[in-house]
């Protein structure tokens, strides 16, 4: 009887005390936020864009020659959309200023992307058919019989998919926005802790043939001989932002992560099937430089993202996405029909902020 009283008088002790939100989970200082960050709430903005993409592959040993494809992608130019949560861009042109010698080349790129106080979302898929080797031309060229076709890889083909998910440390003074979609200005320098979630699949193949050309296998005698791959990653990146306004509305945008990354690979070497699990690294690099003004903005960004597949004997695949694009834009009031729409973007918003570690 006295120990059903005691335990009932503890329970309603804890009903009647409050509990404190943990620091961890406590909601963004509004405050210091409007101190620091300028927000279009009522405009949304159209710009034109040139964006080029490079899904590169350097594949190397530890006692050969490096051999570094580049894809034969096109320059990309279009029309975009942006507003709160949303960015849609459409590529109108697509003219390849360096062209295929012997054969057909395929180019596709894709993303999907959400940015908002303490979270960012990316989904992206880059496709590639068609590569030329950059480096090792004078090796090429002292053969009597080379020919152009030594450098050009058409059937060479590289598929990278998969998604990002980004977390802000200090969102009440760090802009996710004002570095990526321009829908949020940086009024004072901000700088803040990121962690990047990464998972991604990559394939790879040459055709019927191998990523060591004919002039190249003395080197790499002992080494894997890799034909064709499916590598499946996931990599936490820590990593550090950080926001500078330069003068009045312009700004530069740097932030670097950088992490371990675990692989389960699926590979052939020649005709030998490889399968196992590997520990790798990921790198991650974002930096824009821009004009954010009332009506007009306009950027200069570049995305680089590295990523090393190690592979048996000494020999690693070490694949380079890049990802370089020029924007203006203007800003546009939002009707007052479409008012109660842009509304539910931010409950959209908020919900998702929510379920977010704090």
């Amino acid at each position: 009887m006295i120990l059903y009283f005691t335990l009932n008088l503890i329970s309603e002790a804890e009903a009647q005390t409050p509990r404190k939100t943990p620091k961890w989970r406590a909601p963004i200082d509004t405050t210091i936020r409007n101190q620091y960050i300028a927000r279009d709430r009522r405009s949304f903005t159209l710009f034109i864009f040139l964006s080029k993409y490079n899904n590169g592959i350097m594949y190397r040993s530890k006692d050969a020659k490096e051999l570094l494809y580049q894809p034969i992608t096109p320059l990309n130019i279009g029309l975009g959309f942006t507003h709160k949560l949303i960015t849609i861009g459409v590529s109108v042109v697509s003219p390849y200023l360096s062209p295929s010698l012997y054969g057909e080349v395929k180019s596709t790129t894709f993303q999907i992307t959400a940015y908002g106080k303490r979270f960012g979302a990316e989904i992206f898929y880059y496709g590639n058919t068609g590569y030329r080797l950059t480096n090792n031309s004078e090796f090429l060229q002292s053969f009597n019989n080379y020919t152009a076709a030594d450098i050009e890889y058409p059937n060479l083909g590289m598929i990278k998919t998969g998604a990002n998910i980004l977390w802000v440390a200090h969102p009440e003074k760090y802009s996710l926005k004002a570095s990526t979609n321009l829908m949020e200005r940086q009024k004072r320098n901000a700088q803040s802790f990121l962690v990047n979630m990464t998972f991604t699949y990559m394939s790879t193949q040459n055709g019927d043939s191998s990523f060591v050309s004919a002039p190249f296998m003395p080197d790499y005698a002992g080494n894997t001989i890799l034909t064709k791959g499916y590598f499946f990653t996931f990599a936490p990146t820590p990593g550090y932002g950080m926001n500078w306004r330069i003068r009045k509305n312009f700004f530069y945008d740097l932030s670097l992560s950088f992490g371990p990354a675990i692989q389960y690979q699926n590979y052939f070497d020649e005709d030998v099937y490889h399968s196992r699990i590997a520990l790798s690294y990921m790198g991650i690099i974002r930096t824009s430089l821009g004009y954010h003004g009332k009506k007009w903005v306009t950027s200069i960004s570049w995305l680089g993202e590295v990523e090393n597949y190690p592979l048996n004997k000494n020999t690693s695949l070490l694949n380079h996405v890049g990802k370089f694009q020029f924007r203006i834009g203007y800003k546009f009031g939002v009707p007052k029909w479409a008012r109660s729409y842009s509304d539910k973007l931010d409950d959209i918003e908020d919900e998702l902020e929510r379920h977010m570690p704090h």
